[in-house]
């Protein structure tokens, strides 16, 4: 009977866990869309720090990181989305072009080829300029 409540309950709490992660990514992404990036990045912290396992939540943080001109961190965590889930496509993306930003231009096709592999729309106009 206990082993069942507390079984019931390591359940119970992970799920909260998740949901409360899926506010503040939820947060985290509004306040990025209103250039609010220190504030977001508290959130996409707090989301990670709840659900370790969210590759989304890696993948925002990269967006936003990129966009506060931390080019290193960004890319940690693109790297972190892709090592939770191989096949996030816009992380390979986005990591291309952070890439290309820092003029590492074969690790750049490297990773729009990937997105294209995976089916990244519109991508031809970044796969045709690598050799």
């Amino acid at each position: 009977m206990i082993a069942g409540l507390l079984v019931l309950l390591i359940i119970t709490s992970c799920g909260n866990n998740v949901n409360e992660a899926d506010n503040y990514l939820e947060s985290g992404l509004a306040k990025m869309y209103q250039s609010r990036f220190s504030e977001a990045l508290l959130d996409f912290d707090k989301a990670i720090s709840l659900d370790p396992e969210s590759a989304k939540s890696y993948f925002y943080r990269g967006n936003c990181l990129q966009n506060m001109g931390k080019s290193d961190a960004s890319m940690k965590a693109y790297d972190q989305c892709l090592q939770l889930d191989s096949t996030y496509t816009d992380a390979y993306y986005n990591r291309g072009l952070l890439k290309e930003y820092l003029l590492d231009y074969n690790g750049a096709c490297a990773d729009f080829r990937k997105a294209a592999s995976l089916g990244k729309p519109n991508i031809d106009d970044k796969t045709r300029r690598c050799n």
